[in-house]
């Protein structure tokens, strides 16, 4: 199960306050949460590194933070070779690491045959782009996604670690309803909980600034609006603000643990002062802050799928979190 940290409510941070902060994730945890009186201002907060086993710089910029103290969990890409050996060596030398799947069908290779998922492979039987996807939804059979996502999950399972959560790249297997139905059933039969599948940003668009999600997301679904209007009205029902709360009334009543909140304001803009002010402004309960962290990479160690752009800000992400 996904393992938070608990941030005490306080006044605005000064540096100092931060540099304590820091040394103290060093010791996490804080406390034994067992002895915790909880009451209703109370905040937990895991960070999570994505993207492990896609590149060795973001693999090393990931464990930089873990061994900081300052990183609870990664969300592992079992798409890449050599994945599972990956997760076991990281595992094996720490064993207090806290992994989950980052589920996808856009980045890497298919680990299923490409008889058995068609739907999801374009002509050279890959992943189509994120660009692309969306005009095909519809078209994705959903049998096929639950083949390719249950073989992603067993590849895991190689390493013999135990497996802590599900996550989403891009996060379009959580927001396209159909979808997130196929992601709730393989949490159920694995027993594990699942990331939050509405980012803040999209219920909060006052406290923090605007996050790099939400550029690239807009972005993405004007050029599918301008070049596929008819299918846009099409699947438009299905990434309404009502049914998208209503999915994590689904998370309640089916019983699967979940993050109260997904923070995404730091992707995009990983400066020191916008870290301040998402600590600061954390809402009540338990918080994941996705990181995406990266050590001396280089454009070519990237894995297929994984945006090259964000290079930058992986290193200064790495950087905030680990000074």
């Amino acid at each position: 199960m996904l393992r938070p940290m608990l941030l005490k409510k306080a006044p605005p941070l000064s540096k100092r306050d931060w540099l304590r902060i820091q040394s103290e994730f060093a010791t996490y945890p804080f406390l034994q949460l067992k002895n915790i009186e909880p009451y209703p201002e109370t905040r937990f907060l895991i960070l999570t590194a994505d993207d492990f086993c896609c590149a060795r710089c973001i693999d090393a910029g990931s464990m930089l933070g873990f061994s900081n103290g300052i990183v609870n969990t990664f969300t592992a890409m079992t798409t890449f070779s050599g994945a599972a050996e990956t997760i076991r060596q990281a595992t094996t030398t720490h064993p207090k690491l806290n992994i989950g799947v980052h589920l996808n069908i856009t980045s890497g290779y298919p680990l299923s045959p490409k008889e058995s998922i068609p739907t999801l492979l374009d002509k050279d039987a890959q992943f189509y782009k994120i660009q692309h996807i969306m005009a095909r939804l519809k078209r994705m059979s959903l049998t096929e996604l639950e083949i390719e996502l249950r073989a992603q999950i067993e590849e895991f399972l190689k390493s013999g670690a135990r497996l802590d959560h599900l996550s989403y790249q891009y996060n379009i297997l959580a927001l396209y309803a159909p979808f997130f139905e196929v992601v709730m059933q393989l949490a159920k039969d694995y027993g594990v909980p699942v990331r939050n599948p509405i980012a803040h940003s999209m219920l909060d668009k006052t406290t923090f600034k605007k996050p790099g999600t939400q550029v690239v997301g807009r972005k993405l679904a004007r050029n599918f609006i301008l070049r596929h209007p008819v299918k846009a009205v099409r699947i438009a029902r299905h990434f309404k603000s009502e049914w998208m709360l209503e999915r994590l009334q689904q998370l309640k009543e089916r019983e699967i643990k979940h993050p109260d909140h997904l923070i995404d304001y730091f992707y995009g803009n990983p400066t020191s002062q916008n870290m301040l002010d998402i600590l600061n402004h954390l809402p009540p309960g338990t918080s994941e802050l996705m990181l995406h962290l990266g050590q001396n990479c280089h454009p070519k160690e990237l894995g297929k799928g994984i945006d090259k752009y964000y290079l930058p800000y992986r290193e200064q992400e790495t950087a905030i979190v680990t000074r």
